[in-house]
């Protein structure tokens, strides 16, 4: 455990997965408290020894709220890691604690791992456990990106099977099935903004798993 100061901490948003990004209401609720002199449980960070960065990995709100109340240290869990040590972290972060993650949340945290060309070609278990998810809840959502619902097309444009045909949807996943672990996650990082805005249409089927909430 340590206090960092609260400027030498980088929060980087894209880091956190909150589809929504902070809430406001939130902030407001933890300032009013750390005036009061509530104590919070620590924020997470890691330490990028060869930058001399801290990368705040969990604790979005608390960092925000403290430096809306005034200010200028925080308790910190340090790590020794990078940035992409702090996204692996996010991506299973707020499970115990502070916001309930909705399943939008936690699509959000598997597409992280899709689109990272290591535990892109993991198992639908392995990540679950990372993102702290079930193994159906990834495995539908791995069915959807791959070779159900979500198509690749031979132009890369992310397709919704349901919208043009059995017959046409037969042979859109020829690009995904010879692409490489490093193109399919290039593919998903490039196309991730396309393939949440369809999930978000046609969320049934990634969230039907009533026991993953």
């Amino acid at each position: 455990m340590a206090t960092l100061a609260l400027e030498r901490i980088t929060q980087e948003r894209s880091i956190q997965q909150r589809v929504g990004g902070l809430q406001a209401a939130r902030v407001r609720e933890y300032r009013t408290a750390m005036k009061n002199g509530a104590t919070f449980p620590p924020v997470v960070v890691f330490h990028d020894q060869e930058h001399d960065t801290y990368w705040l990995a969990d604790g979005f709100h608390r960092c925000v709220a403290a430096q809306h109340a005034g200010l200028t240290e925080i308790e910190a869990e340090v790590h020794v890691g990078t940035r992409r040590d702090a996204v692996l972290y996010a991506v299973g972060a707020n499970t115990g604690h502070g916001i309930r993650r909705t399943n939008a949340d936690k699509r959000h945290a598997v597409l992280t791992l899709l689109a990272d060309e290591e535990w892109g070609h993991k198992s639908a278990h392995e990540i679950a456990r990372q993102t702290h998810t079930t193994q159906p809840f990834v495995s539908k959502l791995l069915r959807l990106v791959h070779t159900g619902t979500l198509r690749i097309g031979a132009d890369g444009r992310v397709m919704n099977t349901a919208q043009i045909g059995k017959a046409r949807a037969g042979g859109l996943t020829t690009v995904w099935k010879r692409a490489t672990a490093q193109e399919r996650a290039q593919w998903i990082r490039d196309h991730r903004q396309e393939i949440e805005a369809l999930l978000r249409q046609y969320p049934s089927d990634a969230e039907s798993s009533r026991g993953d909430n």
